[in-house]
């Protein structure tokens, strides 16, 4: 009987004219169709020719390779109609309706090891054994079974397979049969460090988180050589495998080559309707052979702005994870309610670990603040800082990007401080992918108390308003207040990589009240992001101060 409703047709022709097979496929379930298609495609590529002497054959290879396609779906016992016939020429069509019938259930799973049984197997065991009557799904089950096999290869037993694993079928049930063997233990051999740079050895050697006679793990090798390049200081990095006459040990080869230590970047701004202003900063990276690293970067514009920034780090025992922080911090700035020179000196500890920012430090501050239409005043503050930060950054999940840094500092007037003061602020940003655009969120949220708010260092108050807040207003045009409300909403179009086309709305505030009626600015604009600089172009409407006109701002940072 022929089958030739509701069917997809698949030809494979091959190198020899007419000769072809054309397979027709009925199954009730899309994904498996398609998953039996791509396997009889795959299949079919293994012959040059289909003649009366092998239709046969490759008619009765693809009734197999359907039955091996259903497996991993857990169908075992399906009923498969099929029929071959013979056209003109070398063409041939084969058709198949396929009932799948029951999917299997598993009643049984048993595990058992050959040579070694590495430890901390146990999280991975018990999901083995939680298979135990579920229906069968064989991505799953090879999942589990790979995190196993994992174990064993970050153990040093990187030949350690699951070959002699095997299943028994009983009906609908099925009885799983896992089998690890460990084979062979490999370990790190001697360990070559070619360093073409001025860095101290040992300093690189604590980037190293194996030693000779470990177990061998080509993970670390390649969490090495990233970490390596993310310290900066080298502009290639190569770990290799040697060759050796002992082959169960691993020789490596470490081979550094020297980065330029001075690097420079610059910034540039502009605002149509206020102010011109721009930066230039130097990093200096290593600055001796232990790491250490220095970092200076001046800010200057039009608006009274000025700012000069020094930093001294120094690696820390771990070197991938934490550096110990120095810095010192002058600023000048021309604020709606006066001006504020201040002065700062900091000493910390920054722990940076997969996406997570910890940075503890000991500040003291010195500030002149001037109001306007009011007596000067200085305040000195000794305080203690707490900067927390994660961020993640994913191309499969529906949230491609996510950063948020929380920011606080308590000081005493019983601890070398002429007030009492705490302020806190957090900022979150997400950006969520929409077919072909993205959506930009941001948020930040800021508190202030003190035991006399009147004396309150003007820099220490909240403000908002400028390109990186409120857009169409002019920048910390917006308080000075004791909370802080900000949220922007953005949406980027891609026009030709590296540009997007943005249109967005943002609402803020600073305020002593925290119910305060937050301002909206809204705009298009376009940003240009390359890996070593990235520009932004806006132009925005102040939409609560309705006699300002369309403000253009322009930045440039390089990278």
């Amino acid at each position: 009987m022929r089958f030739f409703v509701s069917r997809i047709i698949i030809c494979f022709l091959f190198s020899v004219a007419w000769s072809a097979m054309t397979f027709t496929v009925n199954c009730d379930d899309k994904v498996i169709k398609e998953n039996i298609e791509n396997s009889l495609q795959n299949y079919t590529l293994r012959f040059s020719e289909i003649d009366n002497d092998n239709a046969t054959s490759i008619f009765n290879g693809a009734v197999r390779q359907i039955h091996a396609a259903l497996e991993p779906f857990g169908y075992f016992n399906p009923e498969i109609n099929k029929e071959l016939l013979k056209g003109q020429g070398d063409l041939w069509f084969a058709t198949f309706k396929i009932k799948l019938g029951q999917r299997a259930i598993i009643r049984n799973v048993f595990v058992s090891f050959k040579g070694e049984k590495i430890p901390h197997l146990n999280e991975e065991l018990q999901k083995l054994k939680h298979l135990k009557s579920t229906l069968y799904d064989g991505g799953t089950i090879r999942v589990l079974q790979n995190n196993i096999l994992k174990q064993f290869h970050k153990a040093g037993f990187i030949t350690a397979d699951a070959n002699d694993s095997f299943y028994r079928i009983n009906g609908k049930n099925i009885d799983l049969y896992f089998v690890f063997q460990s084979n062979q233990l490999f370990s790190y051999g001697p360990i070559t460090l070619k360093n073409k740079t001025k860095l101290n050895n040992q300093l690189i050697r604590r980037y190293f988180k194996f030693k000779p006679g470990d177990p061998f793990d080509a993970d670390e090798m390649n969490e090495l050589q990233e970490d390596l390049m993310k310290s900066n200081y080298f502009s290639q990095v190569m770990v290799k495998q040697q060759r050796s006459t002992h082959q169960e040990q691993i020789p490596v080869e470490v081979d550094l080559e020297k980065n330029k230590s001075v690097h420079t970047t610059y910034s540039f701004g502009y605002d149509s309707h206020y102010h011109l202003g721009g930066g230039l900063g130097f990093f200096v990276n290593p600055l001796n052979a232990y790491g250490h690293s220095l970092k200076f970067i001046s800010r200057i514009s039009t608006n009274n702005f000025y700012n000069f920034f020094f930093l001294y780090s120094i690696p820390g025992l771990d070197p991938i994870t934490t550096h110990y922080l120095y810095s010192l911090d002058f600023i000048n700035l021309d604020l709606i309610d006066g001006t504020s020179k201040r002065a700062s000196l900091s000493m910390g500890r920054r722990y940076q670990h997969q996406g997570r920012v910890i940075e503890p430090s000991i500040n003291f501050a010195l500030e002149r603040s001037e109001p306007d239409n009011e007596a000067s005043y200085t305040s000195h503050l000794f305080y203690p800082r707490l900067e927390l930060g994660y961020q993640y950054r994913s191309k499969k999940n529906w949230i491609s990007f996510f950063k948020t840094n929380f920011d606080s500092l308590v000081a005493s007037e019983k601890i070398l401080s002429d007030l009492s003061i705490a302020r806190f602020n957090i900022h979150s940003e997400i950006m969520i992918p929409i077919a072909m655009l993205t959506l930009r969120m941001t948020n930040d949220l800021g508190q202030l108390s003190s035991s006399d708010l009147n004396d309150v260092p003007l820099s220490l108050n909240f403000y908002t308003g400028g390109p990186d807040s409120v857009r169409g207003y002019q920048f910390n045009s917006i308080g000075p207040g004791k909370y802080l409300k900000n949220i922007t909403y953005e949406l980027q179009f891609p026009i030709r990589p590296p540009w997007k086309f943005i249109i967005f709305q943002d609402h803020g505030v600073a305020s002593n009240e925290w119910d305060t009626h937050m301002k909206v600015g809204t705009g298009v604009g376009l940003l240009w992001d390359l890996d070593f600089v990235g520009v932004k172009l806006t132009f925005a409407k102040a939409k609560d101060d309705p006699g300002q006109p369309l403000r253009f701002q322009l930045s440039v940072q390089s990278m």
